[in-house]
């Protein structure tokens, strides 16, 4: 009898796992309609909508809390841009296609235009971008017909002198197809839009203002009924000849009558003209963030979460937001503290991303601390030459435990865990204007 004998070889991957942790989370009494960190790096601003309108809100990166709100202002406000002076702030109405110049100290309305709108036609200022050198504000205008048996659009991209409320140019004609993405470089040089339908990238050389680039990003082969949907768009902040967008592009597969599935995140080379396709094996159709020096990104919808890292090419996380994360609506990244302020519907939430890898983190022992894990005290050893420092304690969940202010007679921090249950916990410190923050764990 001869003996069957079956090798069995075990291959095992050293897999890096990556975190994402709750920081806080607040609860407004309406939905949210943009946010944004202001120049000073503690604070943000927001805008959210109410039964009488929209309101501003200020309030600290460091726990959410309110500073102040901003009362007396009736418009459905949408969304709104910094200046480059940081001293003012553009703001755009949701439906009635207003265009205000507001002061960000006493929010006061500096001037206004009502942009004009085809006859028969409703329309409102869908997104904009403010120029980083000159006083103009790119706009995209949105509006139908309201025919629902002859149903009509038409979209526009136009630009304003936000200090006169001029209109500079239009840069298209009214066409039937919704600009959903615009985005400018940082040294002024162009402006990228991206429409739904049959999509297009387009780009303006803004010294010219001049059409330079129109990359068709549909497939003729496919029928007219399969639909490109724009999600996002980009500049490098490295490379200012480098776009990145996001959206559903779909090409034909081995029919030509299927699409294949091109959801995803690509880059754009505007010197040479390349289009890369997708720039990372598997990712969602939504907004995103580039981050580490343009070295992960992180795209999101109002149901996943997806971080992608681009110099090992491996995806660190891919999979529905934890409890108490909030992304879809807006999600903005701070240099600074490392860390991500994000929104969907009325709810708003700060979390770090703990990669587990060798790239800095915000959760990282750049300050001595012992012992960790510990059962009760935690020793800091700080290098802060503020007279006083204060720290909060943030739990899992994102709910802050402990906070206080201490002065600074030495270069360490003592801080009693005792009275909190065994577990992980954030400790996040402040020295000035910087925040740094450590993970701790309290032994049972």
């Amino acid at each position: 009898m001869k003996k069957l004998i079956i090798v069995i070889f075990i291959i095992t991957t050293a897999l890096q796992s990556a975190e994402i942790i709750p920081i806080w989370n607040k609860v407004l009494e309406d939905n949210i309609h943009d946010i944004d960190v202001l120049p000073n790096g503690v604070e943000f601003l927001l805008l959210y909508g109410i039964a009488e309108g929209s309101r501003f809100q200020i309030r600290y990166v460091q726990d959410g809390e309110l500073v102040r709100e901003i009362p007396g202002y009736y418009a459905s406000f949408a969304n709104f841009e910094l200046t480059p002076d940081s001293n003012r702030i553009v703001v755009t109405s949701g439906r009635g296609g207003d265009l205000e110049l507001r002061n960000l100290q006493t929010f006061e309305l500096i001037k206004g235009k009502f942009v004009s709108r085809p006859e028969g036609f409703s329309a409102y200022i869908k997104n904009i971008a403010i120029d980083p050198i000159r006083p103009h504000v790119y706009v995209t205008q949105y509006g139908n017909n309201g025919n629902s048996s002859n149903y009509e659009v038409k979209s526009k991209i136009s630009v304003y002198n936000y200090e006169k409320m001029e209109l500079v140019k239009d840069l298209t004609d009214y066409d039937g197809y919704e600009y959903s993405a615009i985005a400018v470089s940082d040294d002024g040089k162009y402006l990228a839009t991206l429409n739904d339908g049959k999509a297009y990238l387009k780009v303006w050389d803004l010294e010219t203002m001049e059409l330079i680039r129109n990359v068709q990003l549909y497939d003729d082969k496919l029928p007219n009924d399969w639909w490109c949907e724009a999600k996002d768009i980009q500049f490098s902040k490295l490379n200012s000849d480098v776009v990145y967008y996001s959206g559903n592009f779909p090409w034909s597969g081995v029919a030509d009558t299927e699409p294949s599935p091109t959801n995803g995140l690509r880059k754009y080379t505007i010197s040479i003209n390349i289009n890369s396709m997708n720039i990372q094996e598997k990712t969602l159709s939504g907004k995103f963030i580039l981050f580490d020096n343009e070295e992960r990104s992180l795209v999101y919808t109002y149901g996943t979460m997806f971080f992608y890292n681009y110099k090992e090419k491996f995806q660190e996380f891919y999979n529905k937001p934890p409890q108490n994360i909030y992304v879809g609506g807006k999600t903005i990244y701070s240099e600074k503290s490392n860390s991500f302020i994000g929104f969907a519907g009325e709810n708003l939430c700060k979390f770090l991303y703990d990669r587990q890898t060798s790239v800095n983190s915000d959760i990282e022992k750049e300050f001595i601390i012992s012992p960790n894990p510990t059962s009760s005290i935690v020793n800091l050893s700080l290098d802060c030459s503020d007279e006083k420092t204060s720290y909060t304690i943030t739990n899992q969940s994102g709910q802050v435990v402990g906070e206080n202010t201490i002065p600074m007679s030495s270069n360490s921090l003592q801080i009693d865990l005792s009275p909190f249950p065994a577990g992980v916990y954030f400790l996040t410190i402040r020295c000035g204007t910087e925040l740094k923050t450590y993970k701790v764990v309290r032994e049972g």
